[in-house]
């Protein structure tokens, strides 16, 4: 039923984890959650989807025992990268067990206050965390010179490599390249086709990027 709630409200705040095999794709892991304008948050039962919310209030963190090895910290990490880079929500929150906060923290997250609506439930004390997406929407780049005469420095023609394609927004990269004025800037990113990321998560050390090239008009 929470999977089933999550498809037909917040499809776009769905992320699945799946392995591929040669006539099925199996789920692994899944991340679900809900914007919401509710403040504080309430976690003793699950809130309504506000289209304009400002918090991503994650509700189900799930993986598979085969995948426990990668960790819910990676499968999180990869979950929030997606929507920072695909959305405008500010704030992500979540709420677990002592047990789980390791995890968390590992993702970046800070604790914000003990649930006491809570208390009620077994394994706690259960702990509230959140932290802001705008720590994940700074945009890294490098300036590299291609072809210098003798490996000279500040020489050679100057190409920006930005290690980001904002979710596939051809009009924000084509923008950045006009005011960057070289000659070339490339956009990197990981790969987000399921088949290939679903392998690199696996552990099988193979690395894939998509890369888009614009020149400034």
């Amino acid at each position: 039923q929470t999977l089933q709630r999550a498809r037909s409200e917040s499809a776009d705040l769905l992320f699945g984890l799946f392995s591929q095999f040669p006539n099925e794709e199996v789920l692994q892991g899944v991340v679900m959650g809900l914007r919401t304008a509710c403040e504080p948050l309430v976690w003793d039962h699950m809130p309504s989807h506000e289209l304009d919310g400002g918090t991503l209030q994650l509700y189900c963190v799930r993986l598979s025992r085969c995948k426990a090895s990668m960790g819910i910290a990676c499968l999180v990490k990869c979950y929030l990268e997606v929507i920072a880079a695909s959305s405008t929500i500010s704030r992500v929150s979540v709420c677990c067990k002592a047990s789980q906060l390791g995890s968390f923290l590992e993702c970046g997250m800070a604790v914000t206050r003990h649930c006491n609506e809570l208390d009620h439930l077994p394994d706690g004390p259960w702990l509230e965390l959140s932290m802001c997406l705008d720590e994940l929407r700074t945009q890294p780049f490098v300036i590299v010179d291609c072809f210098p005469p003798q490996a000279k420095p500040f020489t050679g023609n100057p190409i920006c490599c930005i290690f980001t394609q904002q979710g596939g927004d051809a009009n924000w990269m084509q923008g950045a390249a006009n005011e960057l004025g070289c000659n070339e800037t490339c956009f990197i990113q990981p790969s987000r086709d399921p088949r290939i990321t679903s392998q690199e998560l696996a552990g099988t050390g193979q690395c894939h990027y998509d890369l888009r090239s614009f020149t400034p008009h």
